[in-house]
């Protein structure tokens, strides 16, 4: 009784008062900026009734266990929906084969190789050069204490360690919430099935729990989910305000609905 009177009650509630959040400032910069902008501008977003598969709106690279392509070399690696198939693949008694046949087009070895080992290639081959070409005796070489590098290298291990585990734990945290966010909107949901009883209220709250989850993507990340979206472009803001649009189009199925005009 307690749910029924309070989504009841927020249902009563005038349209500004449901409104899910305070976007991020660039979003809210573009969004006052350029009203005039409309969902039909958006490039990258494709609506679930145009999509011929659920993987259709990104381009996956079917070589490295169903990624999405990456855009460029320095992109991190994305993994669109690590299922149970790629666990059992990545178990394999031949995943070592694989690993070494494409050791040179993952995410990691093109990341490490430029700039981190191309910097220490150059500095070690520049310290080279010069203590072999350009030193006349053994006293004006470069050189470091054995123990000092020893201790140096500890040091480094020891931060490194610290670092990996503070990130990991971030990470850990950062599901946690979001299976937190999905199994409240779940729960609301049912709740909302359950007890409200007009067909329009049912209708709206359940929009607003399904534009709440794009708002918190948006909220978080400036790009959404359209990480192939450069930040340079000179309309950059106004293209993530149309996409964003358009996911909400997708979701309340009118552009002249109070709630997608407020959210």
């Amino acid at each position: 009784s307690t749910m029924l009177l309070l989504l009841t009650r927020h249902m009563r509630r005038t349209p500004m008062h449901m409104r899910l959040f305070v976007a991020s400032s660039s979003v809210s910069k573009a969004a006052l900026s350029s009203l005039s902008s409309s969902a039909a501008d958006a490039k990258f977003y494709i609506p679930r009734k145009e999509r011929a598969t659920s993987n259709s709106m990104y381009e996956i690279d079917n070589i490295y266990d169903q990624r999405i392509k990456r855009r460029r070399r320095i992109d991190p690696t994305r993994e669109l929906n690590y299922t149970p198939d790629h666990w059992e693949r990545h178990k394999s008694v031949f995943r070592r084969i694989k690993h070494m046949l494409t050791t040179f087009g993952s995410s990691p070895f093109q990341r490490l190789m430029f700039p981190d080992f191309f910097v220490t290639s150059m500095i070690a081959g520049s310290l080279t050069y010069y203590n072999n070409f350009m030193v006349i005796d053994a006293s004006s070489q470069l050189w470091i204490d054995g123990s000092g590098f020893a201790a140096a290298t500890t040091a480094i291990a020891l931060m490194t360690g610290f670092r990996l585990n503070a990130s990991n734990a971030r990470y850990a945290e950062g599901r946690k919430l979001i299976g937190a966010v999905h199994s409240t909107s779940r729960d609301l949901a049912t709740n909302t099935m359950m007890w409200i009883k007009l067909r329009e209220d049912k209708k709206r709250m359940i929009n607003l729990i399904k534009a709440f989850s794009v708002a918190m993507t948006f909220h978080l990340n400036k790009k959404g989910a359209h990480h192939s979206i450069r930040r340079c472009l000179p309309n950059f803001e106004e293209q993530i305000y149309a996409e964003y649009q358009a996911e909400l189009l997708d979701i309340f199925s009118d552009d002249t609905n109070e709630d997608f005009l407020l959210i």
